[in-house]
């Protein structure tokens, strides 16, 4: 117990507490236009309840789960490159440009037109995800250091040997940086996606259903398990990251 109530953790009960007093209040001058947290509650519970809402959950996590994968994947294998020739970075520099640069709802207006809407919400995740971790990952390999480079060039290293030894040990911070700040923009795409798509299963299909009913209940809740889910597959790839870089503590 003494070691639950630090003084981070109080004042997180009491900004959390705060929040809900703050929500109380708004919701009581607003009348109708603002649910109370004890009603939105009642409703967020109905439907986690409901067996509907697996499929939603379901779906939503499957295209997150294929973008990011196939993201990580990719920008892996060109940040590697790109940051070990110079050649291929300055090559792949106006791709990650776009995809940085240009507003997600330009993408998925431009993907509604040319694919299928259940992909929008994969290819969305995909482009979103895909400059982070391939920046990061750029960076992880220029930033190896000039000693180490000197003794692979001395030892004679294969390219395997460089790549196990050293610079995948050397990026292994940056990436899961990376896929960390990654998967938070891709999850708020992915949404967004869904909602403007309208396929027929997952949170952002629930969300714009919501709308266009004007319940605000039902959007609110769908909204906190949009972020539950988020923070759910932020929490394990942290433990992942801790379980594979135990070796900076050894």
């Amino acid at each position: 117990m003494k070691t639950f109530f630090t003084r981070n953790n109080t004042l997180l009960l009491f900004g959390s507490i705060a929040f809900l007093a703050i929500w109380k209040v708004i919701a009581m001058a607003s009348t109708s236009l603002v649910p109370a947290p004890e009603e939105t509650a009642s409703t967020f519970i109905s439907i986690i309840s409901s067996r509907t809402t697996i499929n939603d959950l379901y779906t939503t996590a499957s295209r997150g789960i294929a973008g990011f994968f196939i993201a990580f994947a990719l920008a892996l294998v060109l940040g590697i490159l790109a940051g070990l020739r110079s050649g291929f970075y300055s090559f792949f520099t106006p791709f990650v440009v776009v995809f940085r640069s240009t507003p997600v709802v330009a993408f998925i207006l431009l993907l509604l037109i040319w694919f299928d809407t259940s992909l929008v919400p994969v290819i969305i995740a995909f482009i979103t995800m895909f400059p982070i971790i391939y920046t990061n990952t750029t960076q992880g390999i220029q930033a190896v250091d000039g000693d180490l480079k000197e003794m692979m060039q001395v030892y004679q290293l294969s390219g395997k040997q460089r790549l196990q030894s050293v610079y995948m040990p050397s990026i292994s911070a940056f990436l899961f940086s990376g896929a960390a700040t990654a998967m938070g923009f891709g999850w708020r795409a992915i949404i967004i996606g869904e909602v403007l798509s309208q396929p027929a299963w997952g949170i952002g299909a629930r969300m714009r259903e919501a709308y266009g009913y004007f319940e605000v209940k039902e959007l609110i809740s769908w909204t906190i398990i949009a972020i539950l889910l988020s923070l759910a597959f932020e929490l394990a790839l942290l433990r992942l990251e801790k379980h594979i870089l135990r070796w900076k503590k050894a």
